[in-house]
């Protein structure tokens, strides 16, 4: 294959800005909805390629010196690419794909035909230059993972305004079939995936269809969160000795944590800025003094610091590098804190990311408490990293959500680490309160007894008794789904890897709780137990 001869139906190596060659076809325009908003414009002076990458099923407008035949670098672009779960789906799934090619039973959709009065049209296989716009919807067609893979998506962002939401209007976009992801790398994100985007300004088409890969909700998602109720009720004494500060506080994810933590922030009277995908959580928020925006990008834009709760790694790498995302309008004088459980390479590459546009970043990750705690404000917050911007929070937003919060060091893996090793005890204790109760029932021993033992014994600690207590009265509401508990496992033995340290009881725990989360899928910890009888 030479150079400008790519038809629809080539398989290539993609490479995009800032990450490795990736496994991807020429893909059919018609495949998706993306616009292809430069060749409106202009005539591009290079051929342009609509281009769909396995084992991510997102799609991008790339230049034909982007890409390389697939076959003709194979070998060399195999050794060069990380090894990541997603690049080996990716590997998969293009070699099934050539496969079925071969032996006739997959055809490639046909070029375009072009009509002649178009022959001064720009080519319709022409996207923007930057090559980095990718599709709001996810293709089925070859890979077989539906996983998205964020390290696809771009850095380069157009500036923006946040605005306040006063009006729905009903911008429709393409609707998105939700399919829960398997893939381990990447857990559940409380959101479901609206097709109407809701804003006050008149946009621009093109903007609108970057804007879907913001408000498109997580793959795999657990029934935790309900839409919340947000009134002055919750402006209780409790805050009457936090005294609100000046500046402007944004907030990126209002599932089950994130809609407490909120709460409290407005409780305490501080100027608080939200997002989040699904757009009809924000309501009750904006009766009670939120100011809502469209994007993260918006949030950045219109807040001094800004708070991420999400559920994992990979949501807080998309909601950071994707477009209209945190980095378009991240820069000096902003600062970012993460609140989520991450593992601490991600936490060094937000903060590369952050520190690079001229930011701050401070990660401070929540112990594992749960919903309960999180409403009585009852949270532990460890920090590290920035240490003014821990010093701009302590006595004001971390005293509204917390009880208390420890400064670590400056390095911003540390804190992840601690909360990692807490998750570890945390998940070690529960799963060693569900065994023992589980061969209680088979003794014919009362649960009562058992706990009423406890209780009076060093062995009592809050969360036994808590565990024991939600078990024998056969609550089913979620405090702590199993799906966050096992993916902070999972991130501790990998952590444990690294530093070539032996965790065979947390190995064990994670093992079980692998074993059993698919029955007690989105339940809470406690539901473990039911899954075992």
């Amino acid at each position: 294959m030479t150079e400008g001869s790519y038809k629809i139906g080539d398989v290539i190596w993609a490479k995009m800005k800032s990450y490795p060659p990736w496994p991807a076809r020429i893909a059919a325009p018609n495949e998706t909805n993306i616009r292809n908003t430069e060749a409106e414009k202009r005539k591009p002076v290079k051929p342009y390629y609509l281009v769909y990458f396995f084992g991510s099923n997102n799609y991008a407008w790339m230049s034909e010196e982007t890409l390389k035949p697939y076959k003709e670098f194979e070998e060399e672009y195999r050794k060069k690419s990380k090894k990541t779960a997603q690049f080996t789906k990716g590997l998969k799934a293009i070699e099934e794909y050539m496969r079925k090619v071969e032996d006739g039973t997959l055809t490639p959709p046909p070029e375009p035909v072009k009509e002649e009065d178009e022959e001064d049209e720009p080519n319709d296989i022409a996207p923007s230059p930057s090559g980095d716009s990718l599709s709001n919807n996810a293709s089925n067609l070859d890979a077989p993972s539906v996983q998205r893979d964020y390290s696809r998506t771009p850095f380069n962002q157009p500036k923006r305004k946040s605005t306040k939401i006063e009006e729905p209007t009903t911008e429709v976009t393409a609707p998105t079939k939700r399919v829960k992801a398997k893939d381990d790398d990447y857990d559940e994100h409380n959101f479901s995936s609206p097709t109407i985007s809701t804003t006050t300004r008149t946009q621009d088409p093109s903007k609108i269809q970057a804007r879907n890969i913001i408000t498109k909700g997580q793959q795999n998602f657990s029934p935790v969160v309900d839409t919340p109720q947000v009134d002055a009720s919750f402006r209780t004494t409790r805050y009457k000795d936090i005294r609100a500060s000046p500046l402007k506080f944004g907030f990126l994810g209002l599932g089950m944590m994130g809609q407490q933590l909120v709460k409290h922030l407005i409780g305490s009277r501080h100027s608080v800025t939200v997002w989040n995908r699904n757009m009809s959580v924000l309501e009750s928020f904006e009766k009670a003094g939120a100011t809502l925006a469209t994007t993260p990008g918006d949030v950045i834009q219109a807040c001094d610091i800004t708070f991420s709760c999400l559920s994992g790694p990979s949501a807080s790498k998309e909601v950071l590098f994707s477009q209209f995302g945190v980095l378009s309008e991240m820069g000096p004088g902003k600062s970012y804190v993460e609140l989520s459980s991450i593992d601490p390479e991600t936490s060094v590459d937000i903060s590369d990311a952050i520190i690079s546009k001229g930011g701050n970043f401070l990660a401070a990750p929540i112990v594992t408490s749960g919903k309960t705690a999180a409403t009585r404000g009852d949270l532990i917050i460890i920090a590290s990293g920035d240490r003014h911007v821990y010093d701009e929070c302590a006595s004001s937003c971390f005293k509204a959500m917390a009880t208390k919060s420890f400064y670590l060091t400056s390095d911003c893996e540390a804190a992840p680490r601690m909360n990692l090793i807490a998750s570890s005890l945390y998940g070690t204790i529960v799963g060693s309160v569900i065994e023992c109760l589980r061969m209680l029932e088979r003794c014919d021993l009362k649960g009562g007894d058992f706990l009423e033992i406890i209780k009076l014994s060093t062995m009592n600690s809050p969360l036994a008794e808590q565990t024991l207590q939600k078990v024998l009265k056969k609550r089913q509401d979620v405090d702590v789904p199993i799906n966050y508990l096992q993916k902070d496992l999972r991130m501790m033995l990998n952590m444990s890897e690294e530093k070539d340290t032996g965790c065979p009881i947390t190995a064990i725990v994670n093992e079980v709780f692998k074993s059993k989360k698919r029955l007690a899928d989105g339940g809470d910890v406690s539901a473990l137990y039911y899954a075992s009888v």
